[in-house]
């Protein structure tokens, strides 16, 4: 299965989250795709906060590695 993933960077300051640009995710479960999703993040040297399924897709939130 195909997910889409909305990806939004929370801030260090307290602020809203801020959009990130949205990648799409494949694999056979939801596990997986959880981790496809935890994976990519830490690749793209993010911090994973939240990973949620919701009816559209996929939300992440992640902080900017220090």
């Amino acid at each position: 299965m195909k997910s889409l993933v909305a990806l939004f960077i929370v801030t260090h300051g307290g602020g809203a989250p801020e959009p990130d640009r949205s990648f799409e995710v494949e694999a056979s479960s939801d596990d997986l795709l959880r981790a496809r999703v935890a994976d990519t993040l830490l690749e793209r040297g993010l911090r994973v906060r939240a990973i949620s399924f919701g009816p559209r897709g996929i939300t992440a939130y992640a902080e900017r590695a220090s």
